[in-house]
């Protein structure tokens, strides 16, 4: 859904959000042509309302009963779980100003969702952020609210260079011990307990954002986590970069819910990067609990040039001769897809990998290092 100018705006010239409700803005990307003279920045968010119906509350205490969620994280469990619980907005018109850029984000869809693109001159860009367009550096978009309304809700996207290192990763079982093999241990660690980090994933990719890499964050993790995810990032100092979470309603059949479309969630949010950046090299990062090894096949399939490697986390103790992974894998050149029990082995592969791709590009001068954080919204 591409925005529109001011003038195009006929309906509305601002959001439709009453006081009861809120607009959360997802990290994105901004991509450039091939000239460098105009970028394409994109915008994500939600829509929901702040109270949560006098049926759900017994709804959350049952569900605590039930899984004998402890006391000591009750505060936990209900800040994590009412996003789930709470009303999203279908409907509403979305209003976004860039810079002095008064732009038509569209209608939310049935989720709440939002997302849309619009397309900026490199002048511009430059007289929104007040410096030079470099990779890392975040653009601030901002809602645009009733004048009677004195809340504030803002949005920023990253700039990504038309050539570099790009980094799409997993959340769960990859950076953030989930375990979502086992579905009771997955909705306590979801819900109850403290996020945990992966042994050495944060320093790994800090090292890679040092080395110019900028991450792509896609996950089948629904996107009422998106804040507690979010803290989890700042707490641990992973970088930030966009973020691509699954779409997620309680209204959704069980049928649904336990079909898990990965494939096509992490698809649907994949290409259009990769499309976004043709000239880009990327890095998969993932595990082996769900559909990760399956899906980044079929990327690597589909986009050969593009795909540096792939490395999985094997969770059970995999290697390479599973049939799994033979036949996964099974026309794709065996240099190319790594599993790595341990973070270290990791480690000295995905930094090889990037430093023989830094060989071929040794007149190129790296870019500043992506921040490890958004600017506060």
């Amino acid at each position: 859904m591409l925005f529109r100018s001011r003038a195009q705006v006929r309906s509305v010239d601002c959001c439709e959000v009453r006081h009861n409700e809120e607009i959360v803005f997802y990290p994105s990307y901004v991509a450039p042509d091939s000239t460098g003279e105009r970028w394409t920045m994109h915008i994500q968010g939600c829509i929901y309302n702040l109270n949560l119906p006098w049926l759900r509350h017994p709804i959350m205490g049952a569900i605590r009963r039930a899984l004998r969620i402890d006391a000591e994280f009750t505060e936990t469990f209900a800040s994590r779980l009412k996003p789930f619980l709470v009303g999203v907005e279908e409907n509403r018109q979305i209003v976004v100003r860039v810079g002095q850029e008064l732009v038509d984000a569209g209608k939310t869809s049935a989720a709440g969702l939002f997302n849309g693109a619009i397309t900026l001159s490199k002048e511009t860009l430059e007289s929104i952020t007040g410096e030079a367009v470099r990779p890392g550096l975040w653009v601030p978009c901002q809602a645009v609210l009733d004048p009677s309304d004195n809340r504030q809700f803002d949005g920023a996207s990253i700039v990504v260079d038309r050539q570099g290192l790009s980094v799409i990763s997993d959340v769960d079982d990859t950076v953030k011990h989930s375990n979502v093999s086992n579905r009771r241990d997955l909705f306590q660690n979801t819900f109850a307990r403290v996020f945990s980090p992966v042994d050495g994933m944060a320093e790994i990719y800090r090292d890679l954002a040092a080395r110019g890499a900028v991450f792509h964050y896609v996950s089948g993790s629904p996107w009422q986590l998106y804040r507690p995810l979010r803290e989890f990032w700042e707490t641990y100092q992973f970088p930030v970069g966009s973020f691509h979470l699954k779409r997620f309603r309680l209204r959704d059949s069980a049928r649904k819910l336990k079909k898990s479309p990965q494939m096509q969630h992490k698809r649907t949010s994949i290409d259009p990067i990769l499309a976004a950046f043709p000239d880009r090299k990327f890095v998969l990062i993932g595990d082996t609990g769900e559909q990760d090894p399956e899906i980044y096949a079929s990327v690597l399939r589909d986009f050969p040039q593009q795909i540096l490697g792939v490395y999985l986390r094997a969770l059970h103790g995999e290697t390479a001769d599973w049939p799994r992974f033979q036949q996964g894998f099974a026309d794709l050149p065996a240099d190319k897809w790594h599993l790595y029990p341990h973070h270290e082995e990791l480690r000295s592969r995905v930094l090889d990998c990037v430093e023989k791709y830094d060989g071929f590009r040794s007149q190129v001068v790296l870019p500043e290092p992506p921040p490890l954080s958004m600017p506060d919204t």
